[in-house]
């Protein structure tokens, strides 16, 4: 019993120090984390491409606009939280793309084949970081146009 009472500040102690993160509004939605402020930043949003080229496996979609609006420095490091309801992996149906500006739009190629499906897609880290909320991190992410691949909605951003 005295091991209890001894143990029992300590434990409190270290769980007052675990970081909390903001949880975002809505589901399947990625939203910049501001690590110093710990804010949350909504990412410019695109329901579907204005202009879709598809032959064969090869797919091709046009965003409006050359340059995103929702800009982050790659110094201060570029981190996003995502709300989840089910419990499926966020790698398995969120895939993050380059893009290629033109003069007045965003471009994404894809190749999906049968044997090597979302070919082209950057690799992500996640970590759970609360009930049905993880933090997705990169290795490396250079400058440039970059978009967050959904089936329901797209999520573009720069870094700089």
């Amino acid at each position: 019993m005295k091991r209890f009472l001894l143990l029992t500040p300590l434990f409190f102690r270290f769980v007052s120090f675990a970081q909390s993160y903001p949880e975002p509004d809505f589901v399947e939605k990625p939203m910049y984390y501001d690590t110093k402020e710990n804010k949350l930043h909504a990412i410019e949003r695109q329901i579907k491409p204005y202009k879709e080229q598809i032959m064969g496996y090869n797919q091709t979609f046009y965003y409006r606009e050359p340059r995103s609006f929702s800009r982050f420095k790659k110094e201060e490091g570029v981190q996003f939280l995502i709300k989840l309801v089910n419990t499926i992996e966020p790698d398995l149906f969120l895939f993050l793309y380059p893009l290629t500006s033109t003069d007045d739009s965003r471009i994404i190629k894809i190749h999906l084949s049968p044997s090597n499906p979302n070919q082209g897609f950057l690799p992500f880290h996640y970590r759970k970081v609360a009930e049905n909320l993880y933090l997705l991190t990169f290795d490396t992410l250079q400058e440039g146009e970059y978009i967050w691949y959904l089936k329901s909605a797209s999520y573009l951003f720069a870094v700089e």
